[in-house]
């Protein structure tokens, strides 16, 4: 029918866009942009609302100084829309795991300031009892971790003794999002090959910090298994197992 083709059309639109400024294309000189790709996150069919979500993480991550504050504004500003703030977060996660690889990769990164106000605007954010939403904040402060783990790491088990179990639950799910985002790293873009004046090839691991702060930190997070909250335990428990297997070494004393 010509509305269904039409939602197609509009559909493959918002994915071209996000492709394109997801490879750097410049679209500051579409304005327009800022308006269209946050009101299609509100849009009644579910895949032109996806396809949104994706455009506006493509476009903020191949021009976080023009867009990225423009997204933490609608997520500040949709707390109380928990299907648009999912678009928002998914969006935000897309951005964040890009800067990350770009830390190992030679691409694109996220200042130091940025970091900071995306990891308050994480901690204060509330999912509104949305499962979905839960999951990405925790997959976005897990992505983040790789970023500043020297910030984050210590944010996160503040968070352990919030009197939210919500937040308590973010908190432990964030780590273990942690150690797969990284284990993910080390197999594909964590070591960049470089050659010395002699010839030789030396493969150098650009993600700083995390590595020195998941040990000093995880058992705090493990002990939430004996936390009150069942959900919270669970999340311990994906800790541990997602430890086991990719990490080991980081929970053997704690056995």
């Amino acid at each position: 029918s010509c509305g269904t083709s039409a939602k197609g059309t509009q559909q493959f639109a918002l994915l071209c866009l996000g492709e394109l400024g997801r490879m750097g294309a410049n679209l500051t000189s579409f304005p327009q942009i800022t308006d269209i790709l946050p009101q299609a996150l509100s849009h009644g069919e579910n895949t032109i609302a996806e396809a949104a979500s994706f455009a506006l993480g493509g476009v903020a991550s191949g021009n976080m100084p023009s867009y990225l504050p423009l997204l933490l504004s609608h997520v500040k500003s949709a707390q109380s829309e928990p299907k648009k703030l999912y678009q928002l977060l998914k969006a935000l996660n897309q951005v964040i795991t890009t800067a990350a690889v770009g830390t190992t990769g030679g691409g694109v990164s996220m200042p130091g300031a940025q970091q900071q106000e995306v990891l308050q605007l994480l901690l204060e954010c509330k999912s509104g009892g949305e499962d979905e939403c839960t999951g990405v904040i925790a997959d976005c402060l897990g992505h983040l971790a790789l970023l500043n783990a020297g910030a984050v790491i210590p944010a996160l088990k503040e968070q352990l003794t919030a009197e939210d179990e919500a937040s308590r639950t973010v908190a432990v799910a964030a780590l273990r999002h942690a150690l797969v985002a990284r284990h993910q790293q080390q197999q594909q873009v964590a070591a960049i090959t470089t050659t010395t004046t002699d010839g030789t090839t030396t493969m150098v691991d650009a993600v700083g910090g995390i590595d020195a702060e998941l040990p000093q930190h995880i058992g705090d997070f493990l002990a939430t298994m004996g936390d009150e909250d069942r959900h919270v335990r669970k999340a311990a428990v994906g800790v541990l197992s997602t430890a086991v297997l990719m990490q080991p070494q980081l929970v053997a004393q704690h056995l």
